[in-house]
């Protein structure tokens, strides 16, 4: 029987090897101190710099792709972690884990097995975790990808989401495109939440060991401007792309050439991961899907001067979130073929 799988992101260290032992000024370190729960009539307390409107949104929306700075590298075996709200939830409450439960772990470097500590349904909901051995890494299908999805039907955009997640790709980039039913930050805003909801729960899913990230969200012309601002940085050879190198970039575009034509074209280097130390998409390796209305003259221009090519699947019209997992299968596929 397969063991529950919990994600990390998000996750507090609470002890470890590296927190093992007396403070670097000789004292004894402190245990963790919970929060006290409000008592009857009582506010919760806002946290430092926070808002009203802030302690109302949506847990999932602050929650980071991984645990915090400098904490991320101490989560090897032996660690102690408290799960983020939701994930604390979804084990204690819906799983009905107890102490002793084995248990799947999902970090930021891959997979490990683990053991729960802790838990109880609250509110507010508590799961403690202890990682019982190393991460086994698993790279993914599609290393340093980027899916650039104008805004569409928020059901459709979360479909794909979870769609993306399941093919591997590494970043997901709301598109507040020209032609996008819902304008604003705002409306991309709301999608982006449900999305990286939708991605947590995908990963457990799925099995794959790093979370897809979600961007906020931004415009096609910033999206393309922050690619060909990475593609050549002075002092930093290793963080962008020669003018010259091969790019796995693809314009979702009824009158393209067949999808499979145009990544047969393309040289291997181009399948290769191209990171970027900003955090940003990678610099070479993106699908560009448009609204239902297709791209805008001015932004199919902007995309084909930052090298994308235009490809087609299917003689029909296909929907944005259609069009968005059908590169993504094809490009996954294409590039297990080579190995």
């Amino acid at each position: 029987m397969r063991r529950p799988r919990l994600s990390l992101a998000g996750a507090v260290l609470l002890s470890g090897p590296c927190l093992e032992g007396p403070a670097p000024d000789g004292r004894p370190r402190k245990s963790p101190v919970r929060p006290r729960r409000p008592g009857p009539g009582e506010q919760e307390a806002l946290p430092p710099g926070g808002s009203e409107a802030a302690r109302h949104e949506s847990p999932e929306a602050a929650l980071p792709g991984a645990p915090p700075a400098g904490e991320a590298a101490a989560l090897r075996e032996g660690a102690a972690c408290a799960l983020a709200r939701p994930e604390a939830r979804h084990g204690a409450a819906a799983l009905r884990l107890a102490p002793g439960d084995p248990v799947e772990l999902l970090g930021p470097c891959g997979i490990a097995p683990g053991t729960v500590l802790e838990s109880a349904k609250g509110p507010p909901p508590r799961l403690t975790v202890r990682i019982d051995g190393p991460f086994a890494h698993e790279p993914g299908a599609l290393p340093g990808s980027a899916l650039a999805l104008a805004v569409i039907r928020p059901q459709a955009f979360e479909w794909a989401a979870e769609k993306a997640s399941e093919l591997g790709c590494a970043t997901l980039v709301p598109l507040v495109a020209a032609r996008s039913r819902a304008q604003g930050q705002d409306a991309g805003g709301r999608l982006a939440r449900r999305a990286r909801a939708a991605a947590r729960e995908s990963q457990k899913q799925c099995g794959r060991a790093a979370l897809m990230e979600v961007s906020d969200p931004m415009t096609t012309a910033a999206f393309l401007a922050g690619l060909e601002g990475r593609r050549h940085r002075a002092g930093d050879p290793a963080d962008g792309l020669p003018e010259d190198a091969p790019c796995a970039r693809l314009l979702a575009d009824r009158s393209g050439v067949p999808v499979l034509k145009a990544l047969a074209d393309l040289p291997a280097a181009a399948f290769s991961e191209f990171p970027s130390a900003s955090g940003g998409p990678a610099a070479g390796f993106a699908i560009l899907v448009g609204p239902e209305g297709g791209f805008s003259p001015e932004e199919r221009d902007q995309a084909l001067r930052a090298r994308f090519t235009p490809v087609s699947l299917s003689p029909h019209t296909l929907k944005s979130e259609t069009a968005a997992v059908s590169l993504l299968a094809a490009l996954s596929a294409f590039r297990l073929s080579r190995g």
